[in-house]
């Protein structure tokens, strides 16, 4: 969910002439983040645990807040040149998704489906 939510940002947030190198920064940063995380994290893990390279990745994450926070404007103005819509809480966001009668139909089966356990053959559940 992150990188369409980022990919959605700078495409509303970066003019239009920045935007293609905008965009390759940020799949560079994700690739990269793979590249390194995966080794670094399998490397902690052998070390202490598995637990702290998930206690890593939120401390790195609540260190971005600091350069989000400095960087990302709060009003709602957009690089583009126009004012974005003002954002609307997720639980808002998430029930207008739901009301669509095809998508609140299909949301539970999916649910379901996705989130079973596969068994493995001659195991129980």
């Amino acid at each position: 969910m992150l990188e369409p939510g980022i990919m959605a940002w700078v495409g509303d947030k970066i003019p239009y002439s920045q935007r293609g190198r905008a965009m390759g920064i940020v799949v560079g940063a994700l690739i990269a983040s793979t590249l390194l995380g995966v080794p670094i994290g399998a490397y902690v893990a052998q070390l202490v645990s598995w637990r702290w390279t998930f206690w890593g990745i939120g401390a790195a994450a609540l260190l971005m807040l600091i350069p989000m926070a400095a960087f990302i404007p709060p009003d709602g103005k957009s690089g583009a040149g126009f004012d974005s819509q003002p954002a609307r809480s997720p639980l808002r966001e998430f029930g207008a998704v739901l009301s669509k009668p095809g998508i609140a139909r299909g949301s539970p089966p999916a649910f379901i489906f996705c989130g079973r356990r596969p068994s493995v053959s001659g195991m129980p559940r």
